[in-house]
């Protein structure tokens, strides 16, 4: 039988979508932060080269 989603997921996936919204998005901020650092990085290094 197969299931979209695993049983214990089902009854709480809205209420974990709603809770963990803002972590979600803090979290997708510092991987967009670090991303831009490696970024001017990697074009500082090309800069100099």
């Amino acid at each position: 039988m197969l299931r979209p989603f695993p049983m214990n997921e089902v009854p709480m996936f809205s209420l974990y979508n709603i809770s963990s919204y803002r972590n979600d998005t803090s979290r997708v901020n510092t991987l967009l932060r670090t991303f831009r650092g490696y970024l001017n990085t990697f074009l500082a290094y090309f800069k100099v080269k």
